[in-house]
């Protein structure tokens, strides 16, 4: 008997197939598309049963039930049969479905009390370098329509920073910009993500050139398609194969459109905000791209050694830090009221420090 899952789907048949305490063989796909044929034909040759557990449409199933067909081979395979088709799976849903599988009784329903948990919205990391870019577009922009894209940015949307007007799809938040600009809108800031700006934000780019639309751009080039799983893209220098490809620079490319180009580290607040001063006094289109890489590309052993800690005799727990900047890793302690830092979240980007207006954040 074989389990076949993948992404959250596998994680979920780990633990159901320990909870039901069976020996069965569980097989985790890093791609389904394309499927890797070869492996899954080792897998199913030789297996009396399969079950592929994936959420919503049967996208595996259907494929290894054309290779089994294919392959001529006599395996009863599972999937929406037991595994619900809509909604959102979980350990319980998928442990239900493979007892029926596995024609295992299944388990007495107990009643459980609803737990008042508190509200946990999706946030940016400790240490991510969009965090301090939108930090410091609030001090420039502040009253500006901010228009934004796809990607993990889009929490720039979430208070504190509350730095994100309008997000449609990928490559609009240039095009939305260029719109707004055309309707007499001044000092638009336009968000959008290394891999996103190649993957639809040049043309509009040089449409905002082209028609001299009035307008700011900050690419948020944090080398890597973070959100879905730090994806290469044309900036990486490498393929997903791992290939050494040529490396696309965007401020080259950016410049070479007619641009007024600047390139900042977000993590520097006054040397950002002094450029997107420049970039909002500019007549036309500016590029500022911000580049820092994604707070999980950098291991805990290149991490920078130091670490912050608040001295509890100059915070006066003004709040700004936490009210403005909104990092996990800062607390409030409501007893001794002032602002506390979680040293197993810190990752020492020292942003916080640069913002504390009275310098009570120091490295430790």
């Amino acid at each position: 008997i074989g389990v076949l899952g993948s992404g959250i789907s596998y994680a979920y048949v780990k633990e159901a197939v320990a909870l039901l305490g069976v020996d069965v063989e569980v097989l985790k796909l890093g791609t389904v598309h394309p499927l890797p044929k070869d492996l899954i034909t080792t897998f199913i040759t030789g297996k009396r049963k399969v079950v592929i557990v994936e959420e919503m449409e049967p996208v595996v199933e259907e494929q290894v039930k054309a290779l089994a067909y294919e392959l001529g081979l006599n395996v009863d395979i599972h999937g929406k049969d037991v595994i619900p088709r809509v909604g959102e799976l979980t350990t319980t849903r998928v442990k239900a479905g493979l007892a029926r599988a596995l024609s295992l009784p299944p388990d007495e329903p107990v009643e459980t009390e609803g737990l008042a948990l508190p509200p946990r919205p999706p946030t940016l990391c400790p240490g991510c370098p969009h965090r301090a870019t939108f930090y410091c577009i609030n001090k420039v922009a502040k009253k500006s329509i901010k228009t934004s894209d796809i990607g993990c940015y889009t929490l720039g949307v979430v208070a504190p920073l509350s730095a994100v007007d309008t997000t449609l799809c990928m490559g609009a938040s240039i095009g939305v910009a260029c719109g707004l600009a055309a309707a007499g809108n001044k000092g638009v800031f336009a968000t959008i993500g290394d891999s996103t700006f190649f993957h639809t934000g040049i043309p509009p780019l040089i449409d905002a050139v082209y028609n001299g639309h009035d307008i700011n751009v900050v690419v948020l080039d944090n080398r890597t398609t973070a959100m879905t799983g730090h994806q290469p893209h044309p900036g990486t220098g490498w393929t997903a194969t791992r290939r050494e490809a040529p490396k696309i620079d965007i401020a080259e490319l950016c410049t070479s459109i007619g641009a007024y180009t600047q390139v900042v580290d977000p993590q520097d607040l006054d040397d950002t905000v002094e450029a997107m001063k420049r970039a909002r006094d500019h007549e036309g289109v500016s590029v500022i791209v911000a580049k820092r890489p994604c707070a999980l590309l950098v291991g805990p052993l290149e991490r920078d050694a130091e670490h912050f800690e608040v001295d509890t005799e100059i915070c006066n727990g003004c709040k700004v830090c936490i009210k403005q900047l909104g990092c996990p890793a800062l607390l409030f302690d409501e007893e001794s009221k002032k602002a506390e830092i979680d040293t197993l979240l810190c990752t020492g980007c020292g942003v916080c420090a640069q913002v504390c207006p009275f310098n009570a954040i120091t490295s430790m």
